[in-house]
């Protein structure tokens, strides 16, 4: 635990409130490195407004968001978040609309090029949501369309699957009932 070996816990009381307080010490060698003024600057001047593409760190433009989901990079994008990034499950099915079905309903035409529209939802079948290939996702019009299609599972009749599954599989099961594969488990959990 090398991390550790130089971290110290102060724990400071008062009469009101209880204060944690971690302090991490340097080594020497760091400190005299920070210390030299030309250093300091050298190392200011490589981390100051190197954003994205231009970072040390750059892994392509994608990233992990903390629901799951996949970002990507995308500057020029009209419905980018403040970072300038897009889902990337929206940009793919954004992308395979665009291409194959160019008069789709779900796209908007802004700057002469087409977008995914605001309030479509993007659904992942197979429930993962950083599995972004193509036949993974299904589209829907808005957010209560979604919820619907979610919602189905009170529709499957339990005893029907319970009996389809000593022969089917989870994912046969979700086809059949044209569900998707946590509905089959819950059902299978309700009812067992």
């Amino acid at each position: 635990m090398p991390f550790f070996k130089n971290l110290k816990i102060y724990i400071l009381h008062s009469s009101f409130d209880i204060m944690l307080k971690l302090k991490y010490n340097r080594s020497k060698a760091m400190k005299d490195k920070w210390n030299n003024k030309d250093y300091r600057k050298k190392q200011i001047k490589a981390h100051t407004g190197k954003t994205y593409d231009k970072s040390s760190n750059w892994q392509g433009g994608k990233q992990k968001h903390t629901d799951g989901y996949m970002w990507r990079y995308s500057p020029n994008h009209p419905f980018k978040t403040q970072r300038n990034c897009v889902f990337e499950h929206r940009l793919i099915m954004e992308e395979y609309l665009r291409k194959f079905k160019p008069n789709h309903k779900f796209l908007i035409e802004i700057n002469g090029k087409k977008y995914l529209r605001k309030g479509v939802q993007v659904h992942h079948i197979n429930e993962i949501k950083n599995d972004n290939r193509l036949i993974n996702l299904k589209i829907f019009d808005n957010v209560e369309e979604h919820s619907r299609f979610h919602s189905r599972r009170l529709d499957i009749p339990s005893k029907e699957v319970i009996k389809l599954h000593k022969t089917k599989s989870i994912i046969e099961l979700s086809k059949i009932f044209n569900c998707s594969i946590s509905t089959i488990y819950k059902r299978l959990r309700t009812n067992i």
